[in-house]
């Protein structure tokens, strides 16, 4: 009974967080309250004001690396759709005085039901229950998720259909889970895939993540029901979002049209000292995703902090599968989820610079189950197994630390 009540106290407080945040971050690179805004926003706010005022799909001219790009915010239009025509449609209903809320609460709204899908991948898992609270609480009191999920932006929405596509697998690898048919299981993730699609091209991803799942399964049953199955998904998935990306190429040569918005190629992960700045990049806006922080020797101890439990956490994950000795099968697919979405954020710093650690998120319930669980099994051999959603919230809530450092 406490345990639950600590819980839902602690998920409180990430609700809160996140309504603070919706109410009270500026738009734009600028800092009020002590709180930094995002610097594309405004680059999204317009997409969806394009859209209530044209009633059609903008067509992108001016890439992010331009020096005027920040000014004319025009380069996010070659992004997938759906955010923004949900957003279109929230201003028409509450005027367009009010978008920009209504579009926030949109993200809220989708962050929320991200949380939800973490602790049903986590029940799915059959999970020990100090573990599966950790895991949610974790995942509820990260500021990079609690950040994008209360400004107008594709990624709350992105990481919602992530966690979907996560669940719909993992649960048909687990025989204590009712299972569906293959074709159902394909129908469902492929509708998965190409509605994802139309958020964001991240959900790409999982492309590779299916093709695993689908030829476990096969090799498991020997039913070639589960290769049909594959086949209908991906055929479901590019009707979907087929004509969103043959239009890409139309209009800008590229499929993604990566180009299109990030500019020109640029060198950057092969060189050994830049290779250096991508990581602590990556981590320290994995953690925490305002920049305004002035550096200072309290501001490095902190981050020195992150790095070192993370660091601690990816041991015990390593230590605790191989005294196991076992992986289960939604395990492996959990694990090729976050591995391609790590290949896929190294990818895209072969050619921009840009090591924002908000880009492995699609697979922020792998991270969460990866991270809480061995410790969860560790704490358990220490008789206080229930301390572990506290444990797990304090490593996710000591980043805003770095707040009491603005100057």
């Amino acid at each position: 009974m406490r345990q639950n009540f600590i819980f839902y106290f602690l998920i409180a407080i990430a609700i809160a967080i996140r309504l603070v945040f919706v109410m009270v971050l500026p738009v734009g690179q600028t800092v009020a309250f002590g709180l930094e805004g995002l610097n594309d926003e405004p680059a999204h706010i317009k997409y969806v004001d394009f859209l209530t005022e044209q009633k059609c799909f903008p067509v992108q001219k001016h890439h992010a690396r331009e020096k005027d790009s920040f000014s004319r915010n025009e380069f996010e239009y070659y992004q997938a759709p759906l955010y923004y025509v949900a957003g279109a449609v929230a201003g028409i209903i509450v005027g367009k005085e009010n978008t920009v809320l209504a579009c926030r609460l949109l993200s809220f709204v989708f962050g929320l039901l991200t949380l939800w899908t973490v602790y049903k991948i986590c029940t799915a898992l059959s999970v020990v229950g100090a573990a599966r609270q950790a895991t949610t609480c974790f995942a509820a009191l990260l500021p990079t998720h609690a950040y994008f999920s209360s400004v107008v932006s594709n990624d709350s929405l992105c990481w919602l259909f992530s966690a979907l596509c996560i669940l719909v697998l993992i649960k048909q690898c687990m025989p204590a889970v009712k299972q569906w048919r293959p074709i159902k299981v394909g129908v469902v993730f492929g509708l998965l895939l190409g509605i994802g699609m139309l958020v964001k091209a991240s959900i790409v991803v999982f492309v590779p993540v299916a093709v695993l799942f689908f030829g476990m399964r096969y090799y498991d049953t020997k039913s070639r029901n589960w290769l049909w199955a594959f086949a209908i998904s991906m055929c479901i998935g590019m009707c979907i979002a087929g004509p969103w990306y043959l239009r890409n190429i139309h209009l800008y040569g590229s499929m993604f049209a990566e180009e299109t918005g990030n500019g020109p190629h640029q060198i950057f992960i092969f060189q050994p000292k830049q290779f250096y700045v991508f990581l602590n990049t990556g981590l320290y806006s994995f953690w925490f995703p305002m920049q305004h922080v002035p550096p200072s020797h309290w501001t490095g101890a902190i981050f020195h902090i992150e790095s070192a439990y993370t660091i601690v956490a990816a041991a015990l994950c390593l230590t605790y599968y191989i005294r196991i000795k076992r992986v289960s099968r939604a395990e492996i697919v959990m694990a090729a989820a976050l591995f391609s979405t790590i290949l896929a954020y190294c990818k895209y710093n072969l050619y921009w610079t840009n090591a924002d650690g908000r880009f492995l998120l699609p697979a922020l319930a792998c991270i969460s189950v990866f991270f809480c669980v061995p410790l969860a099994a560790v704490l358990g051999r220490y008789k206080v197994e229930y301390a572990t959603p506290i444990a797990a919230s304090v490593c996710a809530l000591f980043p805003y630390s770095l707040l009491f450092f603005i100057k």
